[in-house]
């Protein structure tokens, strides 16, 4: 804010300071510097940046272009640094954990302290925030600062942002710094000899010191209700050449090289045009760039520069950086100068580029530029960009728009006779249709796939296609024919030197595997190994995904939420939008079996909302729907199985269809319909015996509960086997697997007094109240006395929303007793302990127990524990 003080900054200046102190004795931190736009952040930064000159500093930001560079800011420290760093930023196909090996490196080459400022994080690409993860790692024992600024507006970020800055606060060396707007006195104090109401530019702004500062530089004029108003009235009366350099400066970006400036614009930047830019205080000015002082300040300008006018800009701009300009920018610049030419030869580099680096939503939006410019190109090569395009939205969970992608690539490469590159979109196919719950489409693609492929003999398409269909036959329990595809795929794959390939059969037959009964562990691992050492993001995915699956099978339910976390943070820090979803779903059923509802709903709550696939949301909405019935919710039940049934439908699968039923069998059963409850089973079909070990006991079950014989029975597993035989003694094995619900179903199956008022206690903890209650129907009906009415009710008295167990739970914490103590105490497994402990840290919000137990009984901590 040039020509005004920074007020009210001190506290958060003491802050940087004290950090700084820590990083200067090898403690290094990463400061998350947050407010809203326009507050200040950088302005803060740069005044930080007068205490510290003996630092080292190395300062990039991220774009706020229509479709960001990958890692926009190393390649902004790259190019001022020189060296290494630049080598490896210039180098095409440079994997990007070099990259950032390098920056740390940099960081570290002067003795003394090291920053790294990372600028307008809100805007940043997939990579850029893996390198945040990166450096948030190896911060602990080094000498390095990093401050990363970020807007926090009020408004919900995009969910991966959301994600990594979650992740990043719970790391030890991070620490939060919020900039608060101006309060009404500072404003007062900056406005008293400008002649200028402080009450009412108070109102206006807010506090905002950008809306405020724009505001008073109208010097009189009508106030601006906007930042753009603001802005663009600061401009009126600057001379033609210095508009010039200020709109050229805009469309360039939110830092412009001085020599690039002057190029483009064809003012020099050594005379009066440039002083009189610099007056207007919209940019600030540096020995060798201008930048602009917010991003609001560019787009405003930017969007006010004349169409005609832009286009010769980024016409300029496309020449003078053709040699030395990273293809992202340079796309950037020829689609602003309608070149499609330019666009078509530097956007699908940009795209492969920003692919490698795990970018995947900015090399759709690279693709989706070029076909923009592909109207009149060869046939053959729009429908190849289509298939890209197709591709990366199918990486991302955009599988409508991949199909439609896929469908017009098709129609050209049928309208061409060209049956390989047919075969090959409908193999891509096959995967879009399944993914959007059309299972007879999905089924027709595979086929008409192969037929197309198999006369041209051993090609990559072929290759692709045969593991294609044999995940096709894997989901719809044709193990057989899977197999035999596996194994012909496989061997292609081998010859051809098709990583890809191979990874998807080891992990299809992994899946066939298991559902026989057999060890899969090796092939599973195997194929994520091949995946993850060749930089396949979406086989990874997948082979994470399934990995959940088989192993909550087993009923490996500590391992199986284990593998969740770490698929969940590869497939987010490599923009797998379809896995990282899916991976939720899974993670929301196997805290389901947990008894961790609380995290369930947070699951469920972040999935469901998004425009997932209908394949990503049938698990949420399963799970969310059976417990939603469980608790009583019955709308809300009914809307979500609605939904997940007509996906698992469309489908066609047993895979989907199976647990639908049973979800739908379940509800009927807490409502008392026992006829349709059977007839839910008894719809299921044989088709069960070939799904996985857990949906076959649950159909085993489901079907001595409700009195249903089943025509053929399948082999089931323990604790299936025990409680079809033995109700009463299946109960603690499901404690020991950490599965309360499953419990206190097979004491509700045993039926005697002392198995119900064990399965009413592990309901009423959990807040099942819907079959609690026809527990509770049932002990009164068996003449048992004293039967407890609920913990409903205390639990809607407790002000942090704890069950009666819960609170149990959280006094015998704030005396310092553990799991095991507790379990004891309460005559309780320690694995509901756990459950318990959990459900009540979320519902206070902390991460911690001692934390929990001092919101609560803080005197009572104080006694009994020790000091922090």
């Amino acid at each position: 804010m040039v020509g005004m003080r920074l007020l009210e900054r001190e506290p958060q200046l003491a802050a940087l300071g004290e950090w700084a102190a820590d990083a200067d004795e090898g403690r290094g931190r990463l400061v998350l510097v947050s407010g809203e736009a326009g507050v200040g952040k950088s302005a803060l930064v740069e005044a930080f940046r007068d205490r510290r000159p003996d630092a080292r500093w190395l300062v990039g930001a991220c774009d706020g272009l229509f479709t960001p560079r990958p890692l926009a800011p190393v390649l902004d420290i790259a190019e001022v640094v020189g060296g290494e760093l630049t080598r490896l930023a210039r180098t095409s196909g440079t994997a990007r954990e070099q990259l950032f090996a390098a920056v740390l490196r940099e960081l570290g080459a002067s003795p003394g302290l090291g920053v790294l400022v990372v600028e307008d994080v809100h805007w940043a690409d997939r990579a850029t925030l893996d390198l945040l993860h990166f450096l948030s790692r190896r911060l602990r024992d080094s000498t390095v600062l990093v401050l990363v600024t970020h807007r926090d507006d009020g408004t919900e970020p995009r969910p991966d942002l959301r994600r990594t800055l979650g992740d990043l606060v719970t790391r030890g060396t991070t620490r939060r710094l919020a900039v608060p707007p101006l309060t009404r006195g500072a404003v007062a104090e900056l406005t008293r000899s400008a002649g200028v109401g402080a009450d009412e530019l108070y109102r206006l702004t807010g506090g905002n010191p950008f809306f405020v500062t724009e505001a008073l530089g109208a010097l009189g004029e009508r106030v601006p209700s906007t930042a753009r108003d603001a802005v663009l009235s600061r401009l009126v009366g600057l001379g033609a050449d210095a508009r010039r350099l200020l709109d050229v400066a805009a469309l360039l970006g939110t830092r412009v090289p001085l020599d690039l400036l002057a190029e483009v614009a064809g003012v020099p930047t050594t005379d009066a045009a440039l002083d009189e830019v610099l007056a207007h205080g919209v940019i600030r000015g540096g020995a060798h760039e201008l930048a602009f002082r917010h991003e609001i300040a560019r787009l405003a300008v930017a969007e006010a520069v004349p169409a005609h006018r832009a286009s010769e800009i980024h016409r300029t701009a496309l020449a003078a950086l053709h040699e030395t300009g990273d293809d992202a920018l340079l796309a950037h610049h020829a689609e602003g100068a309608g070149d499609a030419a330019a666009v078509l030869r530097y956007a699908p580099s940009a795209a492969r580029t920003a692919s490698a680096l795990g970018a995947h939503r900015e090399a759709v939006e690279q693709y989706r530029r070029c076909l923009r410019f592909a109207d009149d190109i060869d046939p053959a090569d729009r429908a190849a960009l289509l298939d890209l395009l197709a591709v990366e939205l199918g990486v991302t969970d955009a599988w409508d728009e991949a199909r439609a992608a896929g469908e017009a690539a098709l129609a050209t490469w049928e309208d061409l006779g060209d049956d390989v590159r047919a075969g090959h979109t409908l193999a891509h196919l096959t995967g879009a249709y399944w993914r959007l719950a059309r299972g007879h489409d999905s089924a027709r693609a595979a086929r008409r796939s192969l037929e197309l492929l198999e006369p041209h003999g051993s090609t990559p398409e072929l290759a692709r296609a045969l593991a294609t269909a044999a995940a096709h036959h894997m989901t719809a329990s044709r193990h057989d024919e899977s197999l035999a595809l596996c194994r012909r795929a496989a061997d292609l794959a081998r010859r051809l030197d098709l990583p890809d390939v191979l990874s998807d059969v080891l992990d299809t037959e992994a899946c066939v595997r298991a559902a026989r009964g057999e060890d899969w562990s090796g092939l599973m691992d195997c194929s994520l190994a091949v995946a993850v050492d060749h930089g396949l993001h979406g086989q990874a995915g997948r082979a994470f995904a399934n990995r959940i699956t088989l192993l909550q099978g087993e009923l490996r339910l500590e391992d199986a939420e284990a593998a969740a976390r770490e698929g969940q943070v590869y497939s987010e820090e490599h923009d797998v939008g379809t896995y990282s979803r899916c991976i939720l779903g899974a993670r929301a059923e196997v805290l389901d079996l947990m008894g961790r509802w609380e995290q369930v709903d947070a699951a469920c709550a972040e999935l469901l909302p998004m425009a997932s696939s209908p394949e990503n949301r049938i698990q949420a909405l399963l799970t969310a729907g059976r417990i939603a019935a469980r608790r009583g919710d019955d709308e809300s039940s009914r809307m979500l199985l609605e939904e997940a049934f007509a996906s698992a439908r469309g489908s066609g699968e047993p895979q989907f269809l199976v647990p639908a039923r049973l979800a739908r069998a379940e509800v009927s059963w807490l409502s008392g319909d026992l006829e349709g409850a059977a007839a839910e089973l008894a719809a299921v079909g044989p088709t069960y015996r070939d799904l996985d070990g857990f949906i076959r006991g649950e159909v085993a079950a489901w079907a001595a509960r409700l009195g249903v014989v089943l025509e053929d029975d399948a082999d089931v597993g323990e604790p299936w086997r025990t409680q079809l035989v033995d109700p009463r003694s299946a109960l603690p094995l499901w404690l020991a697997h950490g599965s309360p619900y499953l419990a206190a179903l097979a004491g509700i199956d045993a039926g005697d007094e002392s198995s119900l008022r064990r399965s009413l206690d592990l309901l009423d903890g959990l807040g099942a109240v819907a079959t609690a209650r026809l527990v509770r129907r049932r002990l009164r009906r068996a003449g048992a006395r004293s039967v407890p009415t609920g913990a409903r009710a205390t639990t809607r008295a407790n002000p942090h929303g704890l069950t009666s167990r819960e609170q149990d739970v959280l006094e015998r914490i704030a005396v310092g007793m553990a799991n095991a103590q507790i379990a004891q105490d309460l005559v309780i497994s320690p694995k509901t302990v756990e459950h318990h402990v959990s459900a009540v840290l979320a519902k206070l919000g902390v991460s911690d127990r001692r934390s929990a137990a001092e919101r609560v009984h803080p005197a009572v901590v104080a006694e009994h524990l020790p000091a922090r």
